[in-house]
């Protein structure tokens, strides 16, 4: 669709010469619960001074899109690709309407764009990459401001208006779109219309900001070096530079000393332990901006708004640091510096150690550094927070780690880092790994905390903290790789109350409780797809597992469950004797399922093995006397591995609502049995 641009943005291409349809405009996330992803949309302007024919023109990454035959956009010219052109046309009833002007809209694409961000590419008709956005709800792409209190702490957030709240992102400087950085994109909408935050001047980019070394030593000067790029020549950077605490910082000019197309500048050789806290400042003469950007410092909805230069870049002076260390395997036992502020790594100690705040979320401005034996890796404003359940409340304390999803860390938005008995947990996840259960990857890992290492070496740490792969879409397009986008759920039974009848202790278990999606998300948490909030396909779960005649359920419930799988999840956790709350344990708690759009038969997800074989706090021998390795000795037993076929609507090994027949059904149980014996020979 054809639409008006500004003369002055026109002109100024025009005169650059001839330049390739680029991405201009995306509705990634549209607005309202649920969210209507009919409505989601791409934008493509044509800067050229001619007409550009786009037949054949596709939409490799993100969605799947072919443009139709004889398709063409006029110099200056706009095409809009929807996902549905009726649902696209319900939503702009003036489309397209626009006097002078014809416009053109296709659209019926094949796939859903991320809300939480991901890559779009669009190919010409060879196979050419023609422009590609990496776009995400965070990080450049964003505002990062001071987020709402939880349990006396704010912590920072992340805001973004086109994140289902009826904004779409748009392309500043066409003339940079080759350059695929969010700092050239805002937030407006503006479909048929010029973007409303189009310029033909916008502040210079600052792109690939990084310090080296990585891990400096107390010899070492610290080199922060970053690319700039403008419309025009004779952009100029400054590096601004403080210790932790400082009142002001100190500005460095940057240069290009060595003629590699990066300017850089050079903090003088600091004290071991030290902390410098350091942004990027750049200016063409008219407009200026900063890397990391100011953050938000006043609370939400509080005006006036109130800005500061406070959630920067970190760097820590760590003598302990070897460059030469080896390690077993690539990614064997890496070690994870977290750095904050002397200040939040403060606060976040006060939430992980006073009984009244532990159960905030708030999170932290960190830098995340690894080193694996694959090289050393660098995260910039991370947030790092308390995390658990049970376990919030330390010494020691576990952290999450969320990165942005436009600087993602091995392909992953956050990680899951666990003090309490990493040795059982990733023997735990290790055993249904070898049973062929796509789980939550674990790895014994190292930490350092502002260069200090706090982990206990007895025999509830040994000196180590476990990695766990968080539960979500991430996880999904690891493990199911050819049906990634599937609906992920993590049972969560904490909360009491709600609709269920007295005794359940507020868990909906797996009995069907109606088809209100309110009587199941106390306890079905949705890990993917939540601005959908379409809890249908648990619904009828709970439905077949439930009210199934005995005399049609074995044939009905592998239609709905991969039976075998599940089978294999309840054997392993028996045989390994899981005593962390659970199915196991009588609950609909610390499990996961996933359904994919591909096989809709659900699977389930182990989750926490804080205490298996006989490890862990109060553990338990899975077969009788002996054992050790525990705090205290652990409990002799003769666990069944039956213990999740109950009924009643207790917690303890009574089971868990809508399994029992499963347990019980003369068809089904001996695939059951096949399962644990097969398990057996296994190991």
């Amino acid at each position: 669709m054809f639409k008006p641009v500004s003369l002055s943005v026109f002109a100024a291409l025009v005169l650059r010469g001839a330049a390739a349809p680029v991405i201009n405009e995306v509705m990634f996330h549209p607005p309202g619960v649920p969210e209507n992803v009919a409505q989601e949309w791409i934008e493509i302007f044509n800067p050229d001074a001619a007409a550009v024919d786009v037949s054949g023109w596709k939409f490799s990454k993100g969605v799947s899109f072919t443009i139709p035959a004889a398709t063409t956009i006029p110099a200056g010219g706009y095409l809009v690709v929807a996902a549905d052109v009726a649902a696209f046309t319900a939503a702009h009833p003036g489309f397209p309407g626009f006097p002078g002007f014809p416009g053109t809209l296709v659209g019926g694409w094949t796939g859903q764009l991320s809300d939480s961000g991901e890559v779009l590419e669009l190919d010409n008709a060879t196979g050419v990459k023609v422009s590609v956005v990496t776009y995400g709800d965070d990080g450049e792409w964003a505002l990062r401001g001071r987020g709402v209190l939880s349990f006396s702490h704010n912590g920072w957030d992340w805001f973004n208006d086109a994140d289902g709240g009826g904004k779409t992102i748009e392309l500043r400087s066409p003339a940079l779109a080759g350059i695929d950085c969010g700092q050239n994109w805002g937030v407006g909408g503006s479909p048929g219309a010029a973007n409303s935050v189009a310029s033909v001047n916008v502040a210079p980019l600052i792109k690939g900001a990084k310090h080296r070394p990585e891990i400096p030593h107390s010899t070492d000067p610290i080199v922060v070096s970053c690319n700039l790029h403008d419309e025009a020549a004779g952009a100029v950077a400054t590096l601004n530079w403080r210790l932790d605490g400082a009142p002001t910082f100190n500005p460095l000019p940057m240069t290009d000393t060595d003629g590699d197309g990066d300017v850089e500048a050079t903090i003088p050789a600091q004290a071991n332990l030290a902390i410098v806290e350091w942004f990027i400042s750049a200016t063409d003469g008219t407009n200026t901006r900063t890397w990391p950007a100011p953050a938000r410092t006043s609370d939400p909805g509080v005006l006036p708004e109130t800005f500061g230069q406070v959630t920067n870049a970190l760097v820590l002076v760590d003598n302990s640091y070897d460059a030469n260390a080896t390690f077993q395997a690539a990614g064997n036992q890496p070690i994870y510096r977290l750095i904050m502020t002397a200040a939040e790594k403060a606060e976040l100690l006060q939430i992980q150690t006073n009984s009244a705040q532990d159960q905030s979320d708030a999170a932290m401005n960190a830098t995340f550094i690894s080193h694996d034996g694959t090289g050393v890796k660098v995260r910039y404003l991370a947030g790092l927070r308390n995390r658990g359940t049970g376990s919030r409340l330390g010494p020691p304390n576990n952290y999450h780690v969320s990165f942005r999803n436009d600087d993602l860390w091995e392909d992953r938005s956050s990680m899951q880092i666990n003090c309490r008995y990493p040795h059982s947990q990733v023997l735990g996840a290790l055993c249904f790994g070898l049973a062929g259960i796509a789980q939550q990857e674990s790895a014994v890992v190292r930490i350092r905390v502002n260069g200090v290492d706090l982990a206990d070496s007895d025999v509830r740490m040994y000196g180590r903290y476990v990695r766990n792969e968080t539960m979500g879409g991430a996880w999904a397009k690891r493990h199911f790789p050819n049906d990634p986008d599937g609906n992920v759920y993590f049972l969560d039974d904490h909360n009491t109350g709600g609709t269920n009848p007295p005794g359940d202790l507020g868990s909906g278990e797996f009995r069907y409780e109606g088809t209100d999606p309110d009587a199941y998300s106390d306890t079905y948490k949705k890990k993917t797809n939540e601005e959908i909030n379409d809890y249908s396909d648990l619904i009828t779960l709970t439905d077949k597992l439930t009210n199934t005649p005995d005399a049609t359920f074995a044939a009905t419930i592998p239609q709905y469950i991969d039976i075998d799988q599940w089978y294999t999840h309840f054997a392993t956790d028996a045989l390994i004797g899981n005593q962390e709350g659970g199915l196991q344990s009588g609950r609909a708690d610390d499990v996961g399922l996933y359904r994919g759009f591909v096989d809709t038969r659900f699977k389930l997800i182990p989750h926490d093995f804080d205490s298996v074989f006989s490890f862990g706090l109060g553990a338990q021998d899975p077969g009788g006397p002996g054992g050790g390795g525990a705090v205290a000795p652990p409990v002799p037993t003769s666990r069944s591995i039956f213990s999740y076929d109950g009924e009643a609507p207790t917690t303890g090994t009574d089971g868990v609502l809508g399994l029992h027949r499963l347990f019980t059904n003369p068809e089904l149980v001996p695939r059951y049995y096949a399962k644990v014996l097969e398990q057996m020979d296994k190991w």
